[in-house]
């Protein structure tokens, strides 16, 4: 068989170039290995060089709230308190004096005792300058801006020992005042204890003055109201008889009234018979001749002259009833007035009798209770002088502890921002000595937008995180809720949200970056941990914790709710169990 060369030089040039990528890939297989070897030592150089060593901090499983909801960055602001002269070195004036005289509505006139007044006790009306309760400090907060002293009573600065921007510690000195201001309250708080120790001692004597009246009166409204009834009774009789002789009267004279009114009657009717027989009479005397008929005109003449008499007569008694009618008809009107004046006063006296029954009776069935009353008030007028005496010795004690050395000190911790008094200031009750940072106070205002606000309202919860103290836990309060703004820029509304912070807030300082959290969301009494302290291996969560023999051991968990720093521990874990929060250090 022939072969053809052109065939055999044709594979000899393949199997050529194939000898040489196989040899091409061996040494670039060769280059990679010895790469890799490379990197492993030099790794292994560098590990040796760079040690990483694990840190393991404790931390605590604990049974409380997770939260979550809208954080935003703010700036703490520390509020501040303006510490006063609160020792109270005011003139003792006693309390407003009660007089019993002033309280017997109750007694035998309503039921209270007619004892005598109570000077130096009493109840206290308008405030007391010398009453500053119990309890008494030398210090307090107060935000007024204005500070008086107690009348003439003021103590003299004699040297001024803290500055604007001095930390300040409880106890430390503020100020020193002169001696002899010193002295001469000292003295005038002595003789107010005199003064008051006396109304005591007079307010006692008054007391036992009341209970001796009250005591009678006691009886006193007891006895009125066992006959109360009969007294009522009488007046009301009494009443009825005054009206019923009016009456008698009054009906009497209009009888003699109607009498006379008929007899004026008959007489006016006889008045004209006797005139008409008289006019006749004389028509006879008239038309008869004497001198024919002496007889007959001298009958006729006896006739008229008895005629004459008769009507005269009955003119007289006529005028004397018009006259006697006018008499009686004034009679009979003066005995109607004092009629309807007894039927008033019976009406009246009546009702005033019923009164007295009834406060007779109420003072009777309510006796004892009257009784204990005005004891009660007796008690309570004892009570005030002891107290105004007791309060007096006091304000000497209080001094006198206070002003020991002449010293005035701090009652706060924290920074002077502001000291209000220079030597040779007077200084009383009230007046403001310096101003420092209230802790109390401590507060963070952020904008929240519209879309958050339901979580800010006032009185929310909030959560506060302070990156320079990381290991600490505040709560916050919403505690005011400004007005609305619009950004428009960003089409977005904002309110100006202020937080209270709650707890040890003396590690805070104004000006401190801090985030707040306004809780949308919340678990109540749930175990959790830290989420530092949660490690995934192969899918699962799992801690790391000590056994009894001090190994580093891990143990599985099932993790649930988050408020991003701590994680629910559903189960793996107890509270109080301790794990581990690991770390790596570099030598």
């Amino acid at each position: 068989m022939k072969i053809n060369k052109k065939i055999i030089k044709k594979i000899n040039k393949t199997e050529i170039l194939n000898f040489f990528k196989v040899k091409k890939n061996r040494i670039i297989a060769c280059i990679v290995a010895g790469i890799l070897v490379l990197t492993v030592i030099l790794s292994a150089v560098i590990k040796s060089l760079n040690k990483e060593e694990s840190v393991y901090r404790e931390t605590e499983v604990v049974k409380g709230n997770l939260t979550v909801g809208t954080t935003i960055d703010g700036t703490i602001a520390v509020g501040t308190t303006t510490q006063a002269l609160d020792i109270d070195i005011s003139a003792y004036t006693g309390s407003s004096e009660i007089s019993f005289s002033n309280m017997n509505s109750m007694g035998s006139g309503g039921g209270m005792p007619s004892g005598g007044g109570m000077p130096g006790g009493g109840m206290p009306s308008g405030g007391n300058s010398g009453n500053s309760g119990s309890g008494m400090s030398l210090f307090s907060g107060t935000n007024s801006s204005s500070s008086t002293a107690s009348g003439d009573r003021t103590l003299k600065v004699e040297a001024v020992y803290v500055s604007v921007g001095q930390k300040l510690s409880v106890g430390g000195p503020i100020l020193k005042l002169s001696e002899e201001s010193v002295n001469e309250i000292r003295s005038k708080l002595e003789e107010d204890v005199t003064s008051a120790e006396v109304t005591y001692r007079q307010q006692t004597t008054e007391a036992l003055l009341a209970d001796l009246s009250a005591g009678q009166t006691l009886d006193s409204n007891k006895n009125k109201g066992s006959y109360a009834q009969i007294e009522y009774d009488q007046t009301v009789r009494s009443l009825q008889t005054a009206v019923e002789s009016a009456q008698e009267k009054y009906d009497d004279a209009v009888e003699e009234l109607d009498e006379l009114k008929a007899d004026l009657e008959e007489y006016t009717s006889k008045l004209a018979e006797y005139k008409k027989v008289l006019e006749n009479a004389e028509f006879t005397v008239n038309n008869i001749n004497v001198r024919d008929n002496v007889y007959g005109w001298t009958t006729a003449e006896n006739a008229r002259e008895e005629a004459e008499s008769l009507y005269n007569k009955i003119v007289d008694s006529i005028e004397s009833t018009e006259e006697s009618i006018k008499s009686k008809e004034s009679i009979v009107a003066s005995y109607e007035s004092l009629l309807a004046s007894a039927i008033n006063d019976q009406k009246q006296g009546i009702i005033e009798a019923q009164a007295t029954y009834d406060k007779a009776m109420l003072n009777f069935e309510n006796a004892d209770d009257i009784y204990e009353v005005s004891m009660g008030q007796t008690d309570l007028a004892n009570k005030i002088a002891e107290d105004d005496y007791n309060e007096a010795k006091a304000k000497l004690d209080e001094f006198n502890e206070t002003i020991d050395g002449q010293t005035v000190v701090a009652g706060y911790d924290g920074v002077i921002t502001d000291v209000l008094i220079s030597t040779g200031d007077y200084i009383g009750t009230g007046t403001e000595l310096i101003t420092v940072n209230d802790y109390n106070e401590v507060t963070i205002t952020v904008s929240v937008e519209e879309a958050d606000i339901e979580f800010a309202q006032e009185g929310c919860k909030a959560n506060v995180y302070v990156p320079a103290l990381p290991d600490e836990y505040y709560t916050a309060e919403v505690t005011e809720v400004g007005d609305a703004s619009y950004d428009s820029s960003s089409a977005t509304t904002y309110y100006e949200i202020t937080v209270t912070l709650s707890g040890n807030t003396k590690a805070l300082y104004a000006g401190m970056n801090a985030e707040v959290t306004f809780i949308s969301k919340e678990t109540e009494e749930v175990l959790h941990v830290s989420n530092r302290a949660i490690i995934r291996e192969n899918g699962k969560s799992v801690v790391k914790m000590k056994d009894g023999r001090g190994n580093i051991v891990t143990r599985e968990v099932e993790t649930g709710f988050s408020d991003g720093n701590s994680v629910e521990i559903k189960s793996g874990l107890e509270e109080g169990d301790v794990v581990l929060i690991e770390s790596k250090v570099s030598d």
